[in-house]
């Protein structure tokens, strides 16, 4: 259950990163917060963050469900 739980934990970091690397990219672009378009830069990490998080919710449920209902099979 140990690497479930890193697994989750990891997929949950890398969203994070990816979450820190479009604000990087909206400073450096400087584009306002209300805005989704007008650099390109901003607009293909924006959209990795957004695919990344579409995964994520299905992911995690679905790595914690397994990982568990495998932890009962083997008491």
């Amino acid at each position: 259950m140990h690497f479930v739980n890193l697994i989750a934990l990891l997929a949950i970091v890398q969203f994070l990163c990816f979450e820190y690397l479009v604000g990087a990219q909206r400073r450096e672009s400087g584009l306002k917060a209300p805005a989704m378009t007008g650099h390109d830069g901003f607009e293909r990490m924006y959209r990795v963050q957004m695919n990344a998080l579409e995964c994520l919710v299905a992911f995690l449920p679905v790595l914690l469900f397994v990982g568990f209902s495998r932890l009962e099979d083997t008491k």
